[in-house]
């Protein structure tokens, strides 16, 4: 199954000690909810995240010294309908909040993502390089001082500024290795990227001297060997 974007992201700012954005997750199939966050001011911190009330888990952060940072937050089969998505701070982010959410459907539910990597700099624009496989799709969230324009291949989910900074998020399709990046002005600016992985199609290991398999019009003679058979068509011979 393919990995599909399940309704409209949507996005919100703040300066305080929270920001709430209200959010609709349709009823597909293996679905999979995560929120960016961008946020700056010294020691500005994430504390929590919940939708519907329920806590999400934190899959990575990163940063540019203490004040310009990015969080990524994942709940795996999200309630259905439409509730609010609260991000509280511990330290709040006084210079700028961005918080961008997407859910997608056609997820692994039990495991949704592969390795979170972030990167930063003081000078430059965001880019940070993702180890990924093709089927899956690559997120990444991304914060600077300056106004960002999505990289090549990339498609935007959300780009907007708060007050002093400009928070955004992008997906890419994904491959051996992808780059996930942002045109700007040079500046400071941090970057995290996750690649999402799709649900494993059904597949069956079957034996014996003659069995029927696959469209139950195909036919998979083994002649005392045995096949692994992936519905749908294909076949390996293991001897």
């Amino acid at each position: 199954m393919a990995i599909e974007i399940d309704g409209t992201p949507h996005s919100g700012t703040g300066v305080g000690s929270s920001i709430t954005v209200s959010h609709t997750t349709g009823a597909g199939s293996d679905r999979l909810m995560l929120v960016g966050i961008s946020g700056q001011a010294t020691n500005v911190a994430v504390s929590g995240v919940t939708y519907g009330g329920v806590a999400l888990d934190p899959v990575g952060t990163y940063a540019y010294s203490t004040y310009l940072k990015i969080w990524i937050y994942k709940k795996v089969a999200p309630t259905t309908g439409t509730a609010d998505v609260v991000v509280s701070f511990s330290t709040a982010p006084t210079g700028g909040g961005i918080v961008g959410v997407i859910t997608f459907t056609g997820m692994d539910q039990s495991v949704p993502l592969g390795t979170f990597v972030g990167a930063s700099a003081g000078t430059g624009s965001p880019t940070v390089d993702v180890s990924s496989a093709s089927g899956e799709l690559v997120i990444d969230t991304a914060a600077d001082w300056q106004s960002m324009t999505v990289g090549a291949d990339q498609t935007q989910r959300w780009n907007v500024v708060s007050n002093n900074i400009y928070g955004s998020g992008s997906t890419e399709p994904g491959a051996g290795t992808v780059t996930m990046s942002w045109t700007t002005v040079t500046s400071e600016w941090s970057i995290g990227a996750v690649p999402i992985k799709p649900v494993s199609g059904p597949s069956a290991t079957i034996s014996g001297t003659a069995t029927q398999a696959m469209n139950e019009d195909h036919v998979a003679r083994t002649g005392g060997r045995t096949i692994i058979v992936t519905l749908g068509g294909g076949a390996e011979w293991i001897a």
